[in-house]
């Protein structure tokens, strides 16, 4: 378990969680604001969720994992699908924390924080970093 957290927590990661602040900020301010004007919370997750990503997907390829050619077709495809698949799993988690915690601003706090984990982990993948 030691080695796990040791491979996770590095300068890639501490520069991954500052440019994460920055988007899901961005991304949180959105939700905030669509929930303000009464949107369906699954639905403010959604559209901030996209925003976000896409925010994502230039800071991580050029910031946190430093890819210096050109974003290929194939990886940015593959980037898309996994978000994809976190957005669902986002949608699921935040369904699930809303009903616990009873405070949708909070819940999608924590929300964040598990898919900003989640994500780090799987784009260490996607850009082929392998420590």
């Amino acid at each position: 378990m030691e080695k796990f957290i040791l491979s996770i927590v590095n300068k890639r990661f501490i520069i991954f969680c500052i440019s994460g602040l920055f988007t899901n900020g961005i991304g949180y301010a959105i939700f905030a604001a669509l929930i303000w004007l009464n949107m369906n919370f699954l639905i403010a997750n959604t559209i901030s969720f996209l925003c976000a990503i896409w925010i994502s997907f230039f800071m991580n390829s050029k910031i946190v994992f430093q890819i210096n050619t050109k974003v290929k077709l194939r990886i940015y495809l593959i980037y898309i699908i996994f978000y994809v698949g976190l957005l669902l799993l986002s949608l699921l988690s935040l369904q699930f924390l809303v009903w616990v915690m009873h405070n949708i601003y909070m819940a999608q706090l924590v929300n964040i924080m598990i898919c900003a984990l989640i994500s780090y982990l799987g784009l260490k993948i996607i850009f082929g970093i392998k420590k």
